[in-house]
């Protein structure tokens, strides 16, 4: 018996690619939107994970379901926004810029 291949959200689920916020977001787009319009939004979601960090589309999925935001427009922004943050933050600023010598 040849043995069918895991479901693609079931390899990135073991990858740790897929996370709980990842299933969350998701299940509050489903819940909005309706079955194929938030699964076609966390698609959406996924292709945006090709040009951020993960840990960027990660926060920003976290951002969007706490203000309720469900389009992968809304997630893309938040995760530009979290990227931008730690792009700033005080220890990435030379000591010169920031006022500490």
């Amino acid at each position: 018996m040849v043995q069918e291949p895991d479901h693609p959200f079931e390899q990135a689920r073991s990858a740790g690619k897929f996370t709980p916020v990842h299933d969350a977001w998701w299940e509050a787009a489903k819940a909005a939107h309706g079955e194929r319009d938030g699964t076609s939004a966390l698609i959406e979601v996924l292709l945006i994970g090709h040009h951020v960090p993960h840990e960027h589309l990660v926060a920003g999925l976290a951002s969007a379901i706490r203000v309720g935001a469900l389009t992968a427009d809304a997630v893309a922004l938040e995760a530009r926004q979290t990227a931008e943050t730690d792009e700033v933050a005080p220890s990435a600023v030379p000591a010169e810029w920031n006022g500490r010598t």
